[in-house]
């Protein structure tokens, strides 16, 4: 009897233990789709731009745009969400976001939705890269128009293409460094496109700051590579002098003035670079603190404003300009600095930082029944729902 009874016991302990089992890998299998509920994905897409067709550098109309789309985005076909334009600096590119010196923000987006900290949005990140490494974002008869291709081109696009909230009150723009300047100029320019704006160590946005270039090697290089004329030449020059070659493509253009179709802001004279005054007066248009006692008006619309910069970075005074610049006229804003240098810490701020600023600041539904899109058009958008259906 004491057999029976043994292997009876062991008999129903096995049933026990696989019926366990078989619970335990049920329910394993039923909250596998919860771990995964938070994640969004990346779409990678390209967009036509009209404004930047016959472009004197040659650069393609055709820009790589990365996007992210949040989780409920494919769950939940009638929802909108607002959207953010993220401009990345000099020498990157919109890969940049997702895996390089930007961090990658999939997985910060990803984690902050996860944790209930963030509200939904969807992000956009299109390619500057040209010819001279980077666009300055600026209307330019050589380089392209630049900023028109950002604030209408890729905004129309956008909501034309994805299910946005089409309304200035949804719509925030950022960046870094050339990218993070450039989001506030042109944030500036067009509060009836973007409502909030941050800046991560954005320069250069005060170009009378550091005016004695007399032994800047890099100009010093440029104006000697232009002077001659040989544009096989460019290739060889270094990554600061093709930065300020961008920087004159895009302020200073002049098509009349071939192979490089710009006017410089310095001449070298007995080996020193003196300014050109005319063609400096062109750059100091685009210069984001020499702007705001014209565009005040402009700002005051804004609904957020937020930059911030290392006390470590070559910048801080671009910064710190901007900052006083935007306090004399009493405009709101946000300003903060920290323990860094120009690339320090920026995944981290962007995780901490941008990303909640923009959830924080933009608007979650329609304002008004109809949305006022870029150059004053009167749409529903997301393609006017797809054209009427």
């Amino acid at each position: 009897m004491k057999t029976e009874e043994t292997t009876y016991k062991t008999k129903r302990n096995f049933i026990w233990l696989l019926a366990g089992l078989t619970f335990i890998g049920l329910l394993t299998l039923m909250m596998q789709p919860l771990a995964f509920a938070a994640e969004g994905k990346l779409v990678y897409d390209t967009v036509h731009s009209p404004a930047l067709e016959g472009n004197l550098l040659g650069d393609s109309p055709d820009r790589p745009v990365t996007i992210y789309l949040p989780p409920s985005y494919d769950t939940q076909p009638d929802q909108r969400y607002p959207v953010v334009y993220l401009l990345h600096g000099a020498g990157a590119s919109n890969s940049d976001w997702t895996g390089g010196y930007l961090g990658n923000i999939k997985v910060m987006m990803d984690r902050l939705v996860d944790a209930t900290s963030l509200q939904e949005m969807i992000l956009v990140m299109p390619s500057a890269q040209t010819r001279y490494i980077t666009a300055w974002y600026t209307n330019s008869p050589v380089a392209g128009n630049w900023e028109d291709f950002i604030t209408h081109d890729l905004v129309q696009y956008i909501d034309d293409t994805y299910r946005t909230l089409a309304q200035a009150g949804s719509r925030g723009i950022g960046g870094h460094s050339v990218g993070g300047a450039e989001a506030l100029r042109l944030a500036t320019k067009f509060p009836k496109v973007f409502s909030s704006v941050y800046g991560l160590s954005s320069s250069p946005m005060d170009f009378n700051h550091a005016t004695d270039f007399s032994q800047n090697g890099a100009w010093i290089q440029l104006v000697s590579a232009v002077s001659l004329g040989d544009t096989n030449r460019f290739g060889g020059i270094g990554a600061f002098a093709k930065w300020y070659f961008a920087g004159a493509a895009s302020f200073s253009p002049n098509p009349d003035n071939p192979p490089f179709f710009v006017d410089l802001p310095f001449e070298l004279v007995d080996g020193r670079l003196e300014r050109i005054e005319p063609i400096w007066g062109k750059w100091l248009e685009h210069d984001p603190v020499a702007m705001v006692d014209s565009y005040e008006t402009n700002l005051l619309e804004l609904s957020a404003i937020h930059f911030d910069c290392g006390t470590s970075d070559s910048v801080l005074s671009d910064s710190r300009a901007f900052d006083a610049a935007l306090t004399s006229l009493g405009i709101p804003h946000v300003y903060e600095e920290y323990p860094g240098t120009h690339t320090s810490g920026i995944p981290q701020r962007i995780e901490t930082k941008v990303l909640p600023f923009f959830s924080d600041t933009l608007a979650f539904e329609m304002l008004l029944a109809t949305a006022v899109q870029p150059r004053g058009k009167l749409s529903t958008t997301w393609g006017e729902v797809k054209r009427n259906k």
